[in-house]
C-alpha cells in the first residue's frame, strides 16, 4: 500500500468506530487504551492538550493522538495513524499530518472526517528496500519518552525514518510527551529520553558482474540488509580465481562500483597439473616458482593484467628444471616436465663396464652420483646361509696334499718290503668321497665358480681390438678363434670367460647355441681385420646361420650360465643309439 490509513474512535462506555480510511490488517492493533492512559497524569489532559503514543506492526508504525474530552471524564476520541514501512515519507511530511489530525480531533460535534480523507488519498513513492519491523509485545508495560524543552531532541527529529527504534518494539506502546505540556508519566514506566536515536537503513546489494558475489560484514548480501546509518561496515566482493577485494564503507552512504575493481589472480598449486612426457602425475612432488617465488598453499596474488604472460619454474626429483612464459587466464595448466638424462655406469672392482645394464647374478652394488652420473658399485656377496663350499674345498685340498706326502714318503718302503707288484692299469676313477684314485678332488663344480670371477675390460666394448686383447695373457689366441666364428674353440673359452660378467661374450654365445654348427663352420669375418663391432658381428652370423631345427639339440651348445658347454647330440637313426654309444664311454668330464 502507498497511502497512510487512518481510524479514528470514540472511548465512552466502549470503544466506538467514527470512521476507517485505508483500513487493514493494523487495524487490529486499534484498542482500548484507558487503562494505559492512567500511566500518565497531568491538568494537560483535562484541558484537551493530545497525547501521542507510539507501536508497530510487522508492516510499519502507528502514531495514536489521543484527546480527552472537556468536562467528561474518560471519555476520549482517538485517531490512529498508520504509516506503511514501504513508503517513502519524510519526517516533516509525518509531522504535518499528526498536527492536522490533532486539530481535526479537537474540534467538538464533528460531523464529516472529510480532511482526513483528503489526508488518506495522497500516494507516495515506494522505497527501493525495506524491511519489516518487529512487532510491539502486548504484553509488556508501557514506556516513556519527553521531547521538546530540555531534551536533544523536538518532535519532527524523531519521525520519518527515525520513528522506528529497535528497542521500543520491547513495549506495548510509547508515550511521546511534550516535556513542557506539563503531562507527566509515571516513574514505573521506562524512560527512553536520553537513549539515542539512529536511523535505521536497508542497505541494498549492488548490481554485480557475472560469477562475482557479494558480503557484507561477512553475511551473505544478495538481499537487502537492515542497518544502521552511518555505521562502519565490511563490503567484500569475491571472484572465483582471484583474491577478495574488501573496502570499508559506512551504511547507507555510496558503495564502490563492482565493475570498476582491480582484481588479483590468487594463484594456488591446485591451478596447475605436472606430468611428465608419459602422462605420470607428478604434483605432489614438483615444487613450482611463480617469478622466481615459491608457490604455497597460500598462493601468490598477481593483477589480472599481468597473468598472460607469468615466468614459471618446476622443479621435480628425476626431471629436467622447467622454465616457460605461461597464460595463467585459464586453468587448469598442465606443464610438461622431461624427464632427467642420466648416464649409469658399472663398475667391477673398481673398473668400468660399459657393456653392464645390471649387475651379475649374485652381486650387489653401491650406489653414488656425480652430476647426471649414476654409479654402481657391483660386489660379490657371499650367501649368508649353507655350507661355505670355499672353505670345504679348501680342506679338502689341504687334507689331499697332507695325504699324498705321507704316502710319497712311506709307500715305496712299504712295496720294497712286499716285493714287485704286478703290473695294471690305474684307471683313473672317483671314489665315493669324490676323491680319484691319484688323489685329487672332483668336487663337481667348475673351479670358476669358486673363485673371484675375471674381468676382462676388454671385452665389455662393443668394438673388441686385436691389439687391447692380446696385451692379456690369458686371452691369447682368442681374437683368432673369434674372426674365425670357430664354435669348438669358442666352448673352450667360455670355460676361461665368465658370460655373467660379460655381456657382448654372453650374447656371441647365445647366437651359437642358437645357430647350425655347419653353417657356422663357412662363417669366417676378415682374417686381417684388427677391430670387430661385436653387433654387427652377431647380427651377420644370424643373418647367415641357420636356425637349429627343433627336432634335436645342436652338438656342443655352449651352456651361458656357468660358463660351460654342453655336449649332448642325438641320433635320429632307427637303432636310437646315441653318438656316445657308438663312441664308447666317456671320461666322465662335462666338457663345455
Amino acid at each position: 500500500m502507498n497511502k497512510i490509513g487512518i481510524k479514528i474512535t470514540k472511548i465512552s462506555s466502549g470503544v466506538q468506530e467514527l470512521e476507517t480510511f485505508n483500513g487493514g490488517e493494523w487495524t487490529r492493533k486499534v484498542s482500548d487504551i484507558r487503562t494505559d492512559l492512567k500511566s500518565v497524569k497531568g491538568n494537560a489532559l483535562d484541558d484537551g492538550v493530545p497525547v501521542l503514543m507510539v507501536s508497530f506492526t510487522r508492516d510499519g508504525s502507528i502514531v495514536t493522538v489521543c484527546h480527552a474530552i472537556p468536562g467528561r471524564a474518560g471519555d476520549l476520541v482517538s485517531a490512529w495513524i498508520f504509516f506503511p514501512v514501504e513508503i517513502s515519507i519524510s519526517a516533516e511530511e509525518e509531522y504535518a499530518i499528526i498536527e492536522r489530525v490533532k486539530e481535526e480531533i479537537a474540534k467538538p460535534n464533528v460531523e464529516s472526517w472529510d480532511a482526513m480523507g483528503q489526508l488518506c488519498a495522497k500516494e507516495y513513492p515506494l522505497k527501493q528496500g525495506y524491511f519489516n519491523y518487529k512487532e510491539s509485545v502486548a504484553a509488556n508495560p508501557c514506556a516513556v519518552r519527553y521531547y521538546g524543552s530540555g531534551t536533544d531532541f523536538g518532535l519532527r527529529e524523531l519521525l520519518g525514518d527515525r520513528l522506528y527504534q529497535d528497542y521500543y518494539t520491547g513495549h506495548r506502546y510509547v508515550f511521546f510527551l511534550d516535556a513542557s505540556a506539563g503531562i507527566i508519566a509515571e516513574d514505573r514506566l521506562v524512560n527512553y529520553t536520553n537513549d539515542p536515536v539512529r536511523e535505521f537503513v536497508v542497505l541494498t546489494p549492488p548490481q554485480l558482474p557475472e560469477n562475482v558475489t557479494v558480503r557484507l560484514n561477512d553475511k551473505d548480501f544478495s538481499k537487502p540488509i537492515f542497518g544502521l546509518k552511518g555505521d562502519k561496515a565490511t563490503l567484500t566482493f569475491y571472484r572465483p580465481g582471484y583474491s577478495p577485494v574488501a573496502f570499508q564503507i559506512a551504511q547507507g552512504g555510496p558503495m564502490p562500483d563492482p565493475n570498476q575493481l582491480s582484481w588479483q589472480r590468487l594463484v594456488t598449486p591446485s591451478l596447475f597439473y605436472v606430468t611428465d612426457d608419459d602422462n605420470r602425475d607428478l604434483n605432489v612432488s614438483s615444487r613450482i616458482l611463480i617469478k622466481g617465488q615459491r608457490l604455497t598453499a597460500n598462493g601468490i596474488s598477481i593483477p589480472e593484467e599481468e597473468c598472460t604472460e607469468v615466468q614459471i619454474e618446476v622443479e621435480c626429483p628425476g626431471c629436467e628444471r622447467y622454465s616457460n612464459v605461461v597464460n595463467l587466464q585459464n586453468p587448469p595448466i598442465r606443464l610438461v616436465l622431461e624427464r632427467e638424462k642420466v648416464n649409469v655406469v658399472y663398475l667391477i672392482d673398481g673398473k668400468e663396464c660399459p657393456g653392464l645394464t645390471e649387475c651379475p647374478k649374485g652381486y650387489e652394488f653401491s650406489e653414488s652420483r656425480q652430476g647426471k652420473k649414476i654409479i654402481r658399485n657391483c660386489y660379490y656377496k657371499e650367501p649368508e646361509t649353507g655350507p661355505n663350499w670355499k672353505l670345504i674345498a679348501l680342506i679338502g685340498s689341504i687334507a689331499a696334499l697332507v695325504v699324498g706326502l705321507a704316502l710319497g714318503l712311506f709307500l715305496p718302503k712299504i712295496m720294497s718290503k712286499r716285493g714287485p707288484a704286478p703290473t695294471e692299469e690305474v684307471v683313473d676313477k672317483p671314489n665315493r668321497q669324490g676323491e680319484t684314485n691319484n688323489g685329487k678332488r672332483n668336487t663337481g663344480k667348475n673351479e670358476r665358480e669358486q673363485v673371484h670371477p675375471k674381468v676382462y675390460d676388454c671385452l665389455n666394448q662393443n668394438i673388441w681390438k686385436k691389439a687391447e686383447i692380446e696385451k692379456v695373457p690369458e686371452l691369447q689366441g682368442f681374437f683368432s678363434d673369434f674372426l674365425k666364428c670357430d664354435a669348438s674353440a669358442l666352448k673352450k673359452w667360455a670355460e676361461k670367460i665368465d658370460p655373467e660378467v660379460h655381456p657382448q661374450w654372453k650374447k656371441l654365445l647365445n647366437e651359437i647355441n642358437q645357430s647350425d654348427p655347419e653353417i657356422l663352420k663357412d662363417f669366417n669375418w676378415d682374417f686381417k681385420a684388427t677391430e670387430v663391432e661385436v653387433d654387427t658381428y652377431i647380427k651377420l652370423l644370424k643373418n647367415r646361420a641357420t636356425p637349429k631345427a627343433q627336432s634335436g639339440t645342436a652338438v656342443g651348445a655352449i651352456d651361458t650360465r656357468n660358463g660351460t658347454s654342453d655336449r649332448r647330440s642325438t641320433d635320429h637313426s632307427a637303432g636310437g643309439q646315441t653318438n656316445a654309444n657308438r663312441q664308447g664311454s666317456g671320461s666322465g668330464n662335462n666338457g663345455l
